[in-house]
């Protein structure tokens, strides 16, 4: 039976059980959640701070001067100063 815009109607239990037949892809998106499927940043833990302008701007210049990403010069220091930082985990990851 159609409406008055002439779309037919649509057969709600039969779409709800195709739906069950194909694979979903939120069912990827749990794996990931249950750890059969690590990604990269799931490592990682996020650390707001505030920082002089000039600190700031010196951060971005020494990065593009080297090629590093700030995180990577960052990282780098704080392993200077003796915070435990695996080498692994100082690569550039838009390399990788």
């Amino acid at each position: 039976m159609a409406n008055k815009r002439n779309i037919p109607a649509v057969d709600v239990a039969a779409l709800g059980q195709l739906a069950e037949e194909l694979p979903s892809a939120q069912s990827e998106a749990t794996k990931k959640a249950k750890g059969t499927i690590k990604p990269i940043e799931s490592e990682d833990s996020p650390l707001t701070v505030k920082i002089p302008d000039y600190v700031h701007r010196d951060l971005k210049i020494q990065a593009a001067t080297t090629g590093k990403t700030q995180r990577q010069i960052l990282l780098e220091a704080l392993k200077m100063w003796g915070v435990d930082v695996e080498e692994d985990d100082i690569i550039d990851r838009r390399k990788a």
